[in-house]
């Protein structure tokens, strides 16, 4: 169930399960985990594969980088730039802010900004300027081959066990934790809805959480390298006698409210009788102005109203109930707890095939939460190149990915007179360089 093959880089790894099939591999389905789903760089996954789309308000094109067939790179668009391309979920934002909140289960199929939406019933049944996503995920989800990331894979119901799932560079592909960063306002923002809604909770968890608050907020030195795990453990004093019941309330209590996301008020014109042309057009504006006036009420409620789902998954991890690990470092807390998903979905598929030149059963393993002796462990033979001479030249710099201006120069410099003295010379670079 589980082949780990570490064969070489240029090997042919992704080329072959480019040209793979379903019915040659005893599957139903072929799906291809990579980050760069989108833009693949290896032509047969391009070619055979369809892409599962993501929900997003237009994308940005990035003319620089095209995949092998000549399309030009499709990436997010940042903060107050304008899309290239049609988006799929005009509600998109709303999405993202409640990830970044930590709301649970925001992709499930009733999740409340789906279920508010004036275009759900269309969204369900076709494509559009702003809407479609669901229709397109499931029509993508009927290929026999299909290219993804595992974040935006189907869920654990999915018919996994008639699937094979190839993943592209596994150890940076698949993510065995998730973080949660918390600042001081955050953390003043919990307090105060513990201590007036949840007192006698507050005052079982008054020390700890002052503790915290004493290390975001600079009354507390903080150490080199902050406070790690053991360190703040201790900080936070003995846990008390009934810390499972007190979890369970303040995760309770602390449940997002999202009503205020229900039905925007619209008008209904087409159940109005007599009207106009222009008088229908003149009412279907207004509605759509409505809308959007609701729309931009309702994601500015989430930024201001809706609080940071840190302190439940904080009281699991220092109750024992849950692994993970805290840390505070520069007027932040981080609580890493174990991301379950990918492992789950990997150990739900009849197979795996992670090509990764560089893992190790035993890494692996802890990544998937299996033991090593479930992976078994392939590679092709490299042939010896008894002729090769390596010449380091060095005053580049680190010569990374984000290179200075300085840098890129130089490489370029000298890339340039290498090829003058070797016209048939290739090179090797990091992707968004090369």
């Amino acid at each position: 169930q589980h082949i780990l093959d570490t064969s070489a880089p240029g090997t042919g790894k992704s080329h072959e399960a480019g040209i793979a099939t379903p019915s040659n591999l005893g599957v139903r389905q072929l799906f291809y985990f990579s980050p760069q789903h989108r833009n693949p760089t290896v032509a047969t996954i391009e070619r055979n594969y369809i892409d599962l789309p993501v929900r997003h308000n237009g994308m940005k094109l990035d003319k620089t980088r095209q995949t092998p067939s000549g399309k030009d790179w499709e990436v997010w668009a940042k903060e107050g730039e304008k899309p290239d391309t049609i988006g799929n979920c005009f509600r998109t934002p709303l999405f993202n802010t409640l990830r970044q909140k930590n709301v649970p289960d925001i992709d499930s199929t009733d999740n409340p900004i789906c279920s508010t939406c004036h275009l759900q019933d269309v969204c369900e049944g076709k494509s559009g300027e702003g809407f479609g996503f669901r229709y397109s995920r499931r029509q993508a989800l009927t290929f026999d081959r299909i290219r993804a990331h595992p974040d935006s894979a189907p869920n654990l119901e999915y018919d996994w066990p008639n699937a094979g799932i190839f993943w592209d560079e596994a150890i940076p592909t698949i993510a065995p934790t998730q973080t949660i960063t918390a600042r001081l306002v955050d953390i003043d923002r919990a307090i105060a809805q513990v201590a007036t809604q949840l007192p006698h909770e507050y005052l079982q968890l008054r020390l700890a959480l002052t503790a915290i608050r004493q290390r975001l907020s600079g009354e507390l030195a903080q150490p080199y390298y902050g406070w790690g795990d053991r360190e703040l453990r201790q900080a936070l004093g003995e846990l008390p006698i009934d810390i499972e019941a007190i979890a369970a309330t303040v995760a309770a209590a602390t449940q997002p409210d999202l009503n205020f996301l229900e039905m925007p008020d619209s008008i209904a014109v087409s159940k109005i009788t007599g009207l106009t042309k222009a008088e229908a057009s003149l009412l279907r504006s207004a509605s759509q102005t409505i809308r959007q006036a609701d729309y931009q009420e309702a994601r500015q409620q989430l930024q201001e109203r809706l609080l940071l789902n840190w302190l439940a998954p904080f009281l699991e991890i220092w109750s024992g109930h849950q692994q993970g690990a805290l840390r505070i470092d520069n007027g932040k807390l981080t609580i890493t707890i174990r991301n379950p998903r990918h492992g789950a979905i990997a150990r739900a598929a009849k197979w795996n095939c992670y090509q990764d030149a560089t893992a190790t059963p035993d890494y692996l393993g802890l990544w998937l939460g299996i033991s090593p002796q479930q992976i078994i462990t392939i590679e092709q033979e490299l042939h010896k190149c008894n002729n090769l001479e390596v010449i380091q030249v060095q005053g580049l710099g680190l010569a990374g990915k984000n290179r200075s201006d300085l840098c890129q120069q130089r490489i370029d410099a000298l890339r340039q007179e290498i090829q003058r003295l070797h016209p048939d010379i290739g090179f090797i670079d990091w992707k968004n360089k090369a």
